[in-house]
């Protein structure tokens, strides 16, 4: 059992905790036996969407159920962090999107550099051009042509989580569906790329 972990922005990290945080995702994707779509990554995945989508959108319950994913995350990264022959005290770094050092890109280097297996998805999943490139490239050339996008969708979220913040109930405050752009659900959808 793992005890209180303290999770960090990712921009902090140092290269040795950046390292033990990538070391720990290339050994979640590791998939059993060699064969694809087996690894523990991916089962968590498909939970928000590879292939199942069980993923809450629209509802009440959008915010506690995603809390609930990255908690499961967070622990599926720290078993791999054990088999990595660390003690598993990692954390899930978060990425604080509102803070840009001046000159730096915008998607955080740790995850703009990273490179996913090439036998990470089962065959049906792959063969998209996205999703070549990305096993291919990691996300380094994709995020180059849309880091501006980027800046410009994040200038937006410190108001659209003030408007989220300020509903007067917590179904407008969470769910997409009743409080359409005024929920916290909106700049979730906006980061999503």
């Amino acid at each position: 059992m793992v005890g209180v972990v303290v999770r960090k922005e990712v921009r902090s990290l140092s290269e040795a905790e950046a390292g033990r945080f990538v070391g720990a995702l290339h050994t979640m994707m590791a998939n059993v036996d060699g064969v694809p779509g087996t690894s523990e990554y991916y089962r968590i995945a498909a939970l928000h969407g590879w292939p199942h989508n069980f993923c809450t959108h629209r509802v009440d319950s959008f915010l506690p159920w995603h809390r609930a994913y990255m908690a499961e995350f967070e622990r599926g990264l720290q078993a791999a962090d054990r088999k990595n022959g660390h003690d598993g005290q990692i954390g899930l770094p978060y990425w604080d999107w509102a803070h840009v050092p001046p000159g730096h890109p915008v998607f955080p280097p740790v995850f703009r550099n990273f490179r996913f297996p090439k036998d990470l998805l089962p065959r049906a999943t792959r063969g998209t051009s996205e999703t070549n490139r990305l096993q291919d490239e990691g996300y380094a050339e994709m995020l180059a042509k849309r880091d501006d996008t980027l800046r410009y969708t994040l200038k937006h979220f410190g108001a659209q989580i003030d408007r989220a913040l300020s509903q007067p109930s917590y179904p407008v405050f969470a769910s997409g569906d009743v409080g359409a752009g005024k929920s916290f659900e909106t700049p979730h959808d906006s980061i999503h790329f």
